[in-house]
């Protein structure tokens, strides 16, 4: 063989593994990029939860069959089950107004975990847990506290409401929580309590509240705004080393000293009207036709303090449906009905320091005793009769739990 052909096949053999090597880190590439994606999907899989028609039908079903991480999406429905959260997660509602649990969702022992868009109806428990994110979420009507955070770190809530609990809105143990844009108010315990060993941030949490005239025009404009829920928290905002901005708001409608030609209904709501004083801030009925002051319906829960209600046609207060009503330092002056009729068996009144009187036909008319919780300290005279009810026994009745008899 000719050295010239000697060169050209050593050539030639470099070439061949020059391709083979190359061959073999494509390939290699190939089946590296093809993990990365199937890795991805993995990562980014979503799955659909709904009665009928998705990938499953109940939350945990789908969180105890897919592999972790994943996204699961709630459509719109009502959910009667309790969640329990152990791997990174994102539980997603489609619709905060339309999509509930009605249960409870616990996080324990868990990281990367997110839930988004959904009404609670119950509440959320974050153990032993890092990297939360809780955003825009309703937890209401819980038996305990609304949201319990312990032993976890880098837990993070925005723009979500915590109302209507039993015990406290927030209770942290041992956490480092941050909080923005939140609205917590209207619970029976504290609005946010925390031990001295948490680390508690942010900025921008209300408990509720609102200022006529400076926020709104009219007392009933700040009350058709006033959402379900909110109000003042029971035993104050905050307990614990927490500083006084993370939680503001007086939980009330505040309403300025003046005369407001105008009625007032409240349904289905907590409301608590704060005036300026009994001779400062007036409701006043004149020139109206046949109409009450305040008409109360539904599931209502009204708290009135430093007010007057006066010159109404009807009654200065009807009060009809499951209510607590409780009326403090207020006045209820010449009604052309009653000064306040209680006309539901499910009315819990409770009377402090006021005063009804000059009304035309009864200062105080109620349905049965069980109507009054409690009434004290009160001035109920110069009606055209000063206590009334479904026949004379319960008149007399409530004349003496009033007038400390009972």
């Amino acid at each position: 063989m000719s050295v010239k052909s000697q060169k050209r096949e050593k050539r030639e053999k470099r070439s061949k593994w020059g391709l083979l090597v190359a061959g073999v880190l494509v390939a290699g590439a190939l089946s590296l990029a093809g993990a990365f994606w199937a890795t991805q999907q993995i990562r980014e899989r979503r799955v659909t939860v709904c009665r009928v028609g998705c990938d499953f039908s109940k939350i945990s079903e789908a969180i105890a069959a897919l592999p972790s991480p994943n996204t699961i999406v709630l459509r719109p429905g009502v959910y009667a089950e309790s969640v329990i959260i152990e791997r990174p997660l994102s539980l997603l509602g489609e619709d905060l107004t339309k999509t509930t649990i009605a249960g409870e969702i616990t996080v324990r022992n868990a990281q990367n975990v997110t839930l988004s868009q959904i009404t609670l109806q119950g509440s959320l428990h974050v153990r032993a847990s890092r990297e939360v994110r809780l955003e825009k979420l309703e937890i209401t009507g819980g038996g305990g506290d609304g949201l319990a955070v312990s032993n976890s770190t880098a837990v993070r809530m925005k723009e979500s409401r915590i109302t209507d609990h039993k015990a406290d809105g927030l209770a942290i143990t041992s956490s480092e929580v941050e909080l923005e844009g939140n609205l917590i108010g209207g619970n029976g315990g504290c609005g946010i309590r925390a031990d001295g060993t948490s680390r508690v941030s942010g900025g921008k949490n209300r408990s509720g509240g609102a200022q006529v005239p400076q926020d709104f025009q009219t007392i009933q404009e700040a009350i058709n705004a006033w959402q379900p829920g909110m109000g003042p928290n029971s035993a104050g905002n905050l307990c614990g080393p927490l500083a006084p901005a993370l939680l503001t708001g007086t939980g009330a409608i505040v309403i300025a000293s003046g005369i407001y030609r105008e009625r007032l209904t409240i349904r289905d709501k907590a409301v608590y009207l704060r005036g300026a004083g009994i001779d400062e801030t007036i409701l006043d009925g004149s020139g109206f036709g046949d109409i009450d002051g305040i008409t109360l319906r539904g599931k209502a829960n009204l708290t009135l303090e430093g007010f007057t209600v006066r010159n109404f046609r009807d009654d200065g207060l009807d009060a009809e449906g499951p209510i607590d009503l409780t009326i403090l330092k207020s006045a209820f002056i010449a009604n052309k009905s009653n000064g306040l009729e209680i006309a539901h068996d499910r009315v819990r009144l409770r009377l402090q320091q006021s005063i009804v009187r000059e009304n035309r036909n009864y200062g105080l008319w109620v349905l049965g005793i069980e109507n009054i919780v409690e009434c004290r300290e009160n001035t109920i005279s110069d009606n055209g009769t000063n206590y009334g009810g479904l026949n004379p026994d319960i008149a007399a009745m409530v004349m003496s739990k009033c007038q400390g008899e009972l």
